[in-house]
């Protein structure tokens, strides 16, 4: 294994963990642990207007309380989804080092639609494993996956598997929350 991604949730304005999130990096600190202490990816914007604090930044915060080294944790701030996880996770911090091997953790009710994200972004030439946390009411969350999966699939149809230039395209034109029709464009390979 070469590096651990954990998939952000929620925070408060305090910047307190969710429920689910701390579960996830609690998760994500026990595998650190057992495997040699393997770098951890934390991400995730800064969603709240009541606070100047990032998701990635609190997440950080209680890996480091559970005693993994500041230097064994890498932060990306600009993913509002699993999708933006995934990719600028991979072209920011998991391409520039070579990594190969991933483990991702998330939720029960996530693991399916986040392994099929995973799974198209990187490609083939990666070896993706899954980490799920349990949540309450996993069932209740179905259908949001359901729809959420579906329009993944609309949004990336016919473009490859890992095919990291057609992917960013596809991100920075047709995805809401990267192509400026929600939040501010996002730009990425050098044009950041």
């Amino acid at each position: 294994m070469d590096i651990i991604i954990v998939l952000a949730h929620e925070m408060d304005a305090q910047g307190k963990l969710s429920e689910e999130s701390e579960a996830r990096i609690q998760r994500a600190v026990a595998v650190h642990k057992a495997n040699q202490n393997c770098p951890v990816l934390v991400s995730g914007w800064n969603y709240r207007s009541d606070t100047s604090l990032y998701l990635a930044e609190a997440q950080k915060i209680v890996l480091v309380q559970a005693g993994v080294n500041p230097s064994h944790i890498y932060t990306e701030k600009d993913a509002k989804d699993t999708v933006g996880e995934a990719f600028l996770g991979k072209k920011k911090i998991v391409d520039v080092f070579g990594w190969k091997c991933l483990c991702v953790v998330t939720s029960d009710y996530h693991v399916a639609r986040a392994e099929r994200i995973f799974r198209f972004i990187y490609g083939p030439e990666y070896t993706i494993a899954m980490e799920a946390v349990p949540s309450r009411d996993p069932e209740g969350r179905r259908e949001h996956e359901e729809q959420s999966v579906a329009v993944f699939q609309q949004t990336f149809e016919g473009i490859q598997a890992g095919s990291d230039t057609a992917i960013l395209e596809r991100i920075t034109t047709k995805h809401p929350y990267y192509n400026g029709v929600k939040y501010p464009p996002i730009r990425i390979d050098g044009n950041e």
